[in-house]
């Protein structure tokens, strides 16, 4: 009896000595990074802008990028980091992006952006 009750001892003290499975760190968009690639040839602005994120699992497998005016809310699904766009020169921007990871988990952030005429 007592021999057997040091076998169940020892298998639940084995049991909780195992690791559980290592996490990942959590998915964030650490900062998003828009800039001015000049002027195309309609007389309009070209911008690009880079998410920068970090933890997450497995790879990133899609990034939704929302380009907002005051009046006109634009998105675009990429399965890559970077947008690319033309832009109106002068006009404000809020452009925000929402990563999701292998194991369906989402972050996101954004930056305002003003679209000027040069490259930056």
């Amino acid at each position: 009896m007592v021999q057997r009750l040091f076998i169940v001892l020892g298998v639940l003290a084995a049991t909780l000595a195992v690791p559980g499975p290592a996490h990942a760190a959590t998915l964030t968009v650490t900062d998003v990074m828009c800039y001015n690639l000049g002027s195309e040839g309609s007389g309009g602005g070209r911008y690009g802008c880079d998410p920068f994120v970090t933890g997450g699992t497995g790879t990133y497998t899609s990034f939704v990028w929302g380009v907002r005016t005051a009046s006109n809310p634009t998105y675009y699904f990429t399965t890559y980091g970077n947008l690319f766009g033309t832009c109106v020169p002068g006009r404000n921007y809020t452009i925000t992006v929402t990563v999701t990871d292998s194991a369906g988990a989402t972050a996101s952030n954004f930056t305002a952006f003003q679209c000027r005429w040069g490259a930056d």
